[in-house]
């Protein structure tokens, strides 16, 4: 996603709005690889301030993940937007010479900044840690690996943790002695 910026960094205060329709390549996520439903939609929006272009960007995708809870293919909408500095020049060897007052800046040389790895690294930022086909999802059984949202299974339901069965125990009534 290269987007030339000759024309921007010739005057400070220059500004340049660029709409993208872009293919990704499958985004890394936890040891898997996974593919876009489509081209992602980004808006970028590139101010050149004499020393860096300052990039506020809006990327809009779907990714085709297993759900969290029953292992089916979903697909997940994301939106996303972030703000990145990208300077001309190469990254100083010393980090403590740049002035980054905490904010992600990123170095290129020539007349071009490529945009995809930050739209990338900010996508597998918003996606979630267990993402569900739907909200109500209610998985699979621990037992037999039945899709309980296609029905329920003949597993028995066990009622608490088995570990805490002694403890139950002691909350029995107690048969009367006789005396």
């Amino acid at each position: 996603m290269i987007i030339r910026v000759a024309d921007l960094i010739s005057k400070i205060g220059n500004r340049e709005r660029h709409q993208i329709r872009e293919e990704l390549s499958p985004l890394p996520f936890d040891g898997e690889d996974y593919p876009l439903s489509g081209p992602a939609e980004i808006e970028a929006n590139l101010l050149w301030t004499g020393k860096e272009i300052d990039a506020r960007v809006r990327v809009q995708a779907e990714v085709t993940v297993p759900c969290g809870r029953c292992l089916e293919p979903g697909k997940l909408g994301l939106e996303v937007e972030f703000s990145e500095a990208f300077r001309p020049g190469r990254e100083p060897a010393n980090q403590d010479e740049d002035d980054t007052d905490d904010k992600i800046v990123n170095y290129f040389e020539g007349d071009s900044i490529d945009l995809a790895p930050s739209v990338v690294d900010n996508l597998i930022l918003a996606m979630p840690m267990k993402p569900l086909c739907r909200p109500e999802c209610r998985g699979i059984c621990p037992k037999c690996g039945q899709d309980l949202n296609l029905g329920r299974c003949n597993c028995p339901v066990e009622i608490g943790d088995p570990r805490l069965a002694v403890l139950a125990d002691l909350l029995k009534p107690k048969p009367n002695k006789p005396s």
